[in-house]
């Protein structure tokens, strides 16, 4: 409800009360104490046009009401459609996750975007002296760790722990190795010197072979063996691809082959790497990528995470990515290399440069939406062009609708951005304090 002008000639069965006068200024304003004035309309002290009785125009809005019902701030201070609480997945695999599928799309919510290293074609690279990942000064973008299918490297790279990841967990017996190997001949030294005369000096040379005699006999039992040999032997067993003092490089990154299951480059059929013979990227490990034609640093795409194909997502689908803003930046891609399942926002270098993003992604609010289509083996394999990708993927967003909203307003509606929700709210609250004052004027009017 706003401010209108008066009427210029009286009606005696109207009730909006007296006709406006004449102001000073030669305009029509609300001077007469019977007509609801609007802010700046009635005669100052001066002369001029002033504050009126009720700034009508701060009224209620019924639309800020119907926005603050539709939506909601969720624990995350973000802002969501009440309504996407009918369309969230509930499987355990996405416990915790803001994933919805509405009117066909799938749609993820995650505060950040990571990016796919795996389809770089210098993701991993091999093992060097210098790098016993494969990773860093100039060799590798990810480590060689992350192309590990099997035994994962999960719970290593979260907790720390070597004996958490298989790869890692015999690097404790060559610490030790090392460490009692230097301890058994100082041992046996301190054991075959001559005892000093003088009480303190022998006093301290006792305590010295007791200290290097509970260091070893501690090194023994953790290892649940009784001596050197026996520590030895186990040491024949253990792996290790880290480097250790004591052991050599050329060990360790021998024991890589202890790898089951290669997860991120391609093998032979022995099961070992394959490393790339020539071109550009020759020394690299080859990526596996579905499709194989993939090229992050070329194509736009969101990896495709398990069980997303159970809602019919499927590898070359055509998918969108918003960072969500006062004004939004829009990415149009594909879905592409299988990820691992839950983990969400994985997207290539292309799309994060299409976003804008040079390096790796800021924390915000981003929004993946998904257009599941069934697609063949045959269509998957034909390589598409950046364009057909960008126009497909454009083509699903705009098309797809909810409740009358298609593309980004429908995006607005199920997403806004928290100072959108905050000015309603404010609205809607400042609103509130001209209540009473209307309805007592409301009350006047229908005497």
């Amino acid at each position: 409800m706003g401010c209108h002008p008066g009427p210029t000639n009286h009606n005696p069965f109207s009730r909006l009360g007296a006709p406006r006068t004449p102001g000073p200024l030669g305009r029509n304003d609300a001077a007469d104490p019977g007509t609801m004035a609007c802010r700046g309309e009635t005669p100052g002290t001066l002369g001029l046009n002033d504050d009126g009785l009720i700034e009508t125009s701060s009224l209620l809005d019924p639309m800020d009401y119907d926005f603050l019902v539709r939506h909601r701030q969720t624990k995350s201070h973000l802002i969501e459609s009440v309504s996407l609480a009918d369309f969230k997945l509930k499987d355990k695999i996405w416990a915790g996750k803001s994933i919805w599928k509405l009117e066909g799309a799938v749609i993820f919510r995650v505060s950040n975007l990571a990016e796919d290293l795996d389809g770089s074609g210098q993701a991993y690279h091999p093992p060097t002296d210098a790098s016993w990942n494969g990773y860093g000064h100039g060799l590798g973008k990810d480590s060689l760790a992350n192309a590990v299918g099997n035994p994962g490297v999960t719970k290593y790279a979260h907790s720390k722990k070597e004996q958490d990841w298989a790869l890692v967990a015999g690097c404790q017996v060559f610490r030790d190795l090392h460490k009692a190997k230097g301890l058994e001949p100082k041992l046996a030294a301190a054991k075959a010197a001559k005892p000093p005369l003088d009480k303190a000096a022998a006093e301290k040379a006792a305590k010295e072979v007791k200290d290097v005699q509970d260091a070893l006999d501690k090194i023994f039992k953790d290892h649940g063996v009784t001596k050197l040999s026996e520590l030895e032997d186990k040491g024949k067993t253990a792996v290790c691809v880290l480097y250790v003092d004591g052991r050599s490089k050329k060990d360790s990154q021998a024991d890589w082959s202890h790898v089951v299951h290669w997860a991120g480059i391609q093998t032979d059929k022995s099961g070992k790497p394959i490393v790339r013979s020539k071109g550009p990227n020759a020394g690299f490990y080859i990526p596996q990528i579905t499709p194989a034609w993939a090229d992050a640093e070329k194509h736009p795409w969101v990896v495709l995470n398990s069980p997303e194909d159970k809602y019919g997502v499927k590898l070359t689908n055509s998918a969108v990515v918003i960072k969500n803003d006062e004004t939004p930046s829009i990415a149009y891609g594909m879905v592409a290399d299988k990820g691992p399942a839950g983990h969400l926002g994985e997207v290539s270098r292309k799309m994060m440069d299409d976003l804008g993003f040079t390096g790796s992604t800021p924390a915000g609010d981003y929004i993946i939406i998904q257009f599941p289509e069934n697609v063949s083996d045959g269509d998957i394999g034909k390589e598409k062009t950046v364009a057909a990708i960008q126009a497909d993927a454009k083509a699903s967003f705009e098309a797809w609708t909810w409740e009358g909203r298609s593309g980004l307003e429908l995006i607005k509606e199920l997403f806004p951005t928290p100072d959108q929700y905050k000015r309603v709210q404010k609205d809607f609250a400042n609103a509130r304090t001209y209540m009473p004052s209307y309805i007592d004027h409301l009350k006047l009017e229908l005497k």
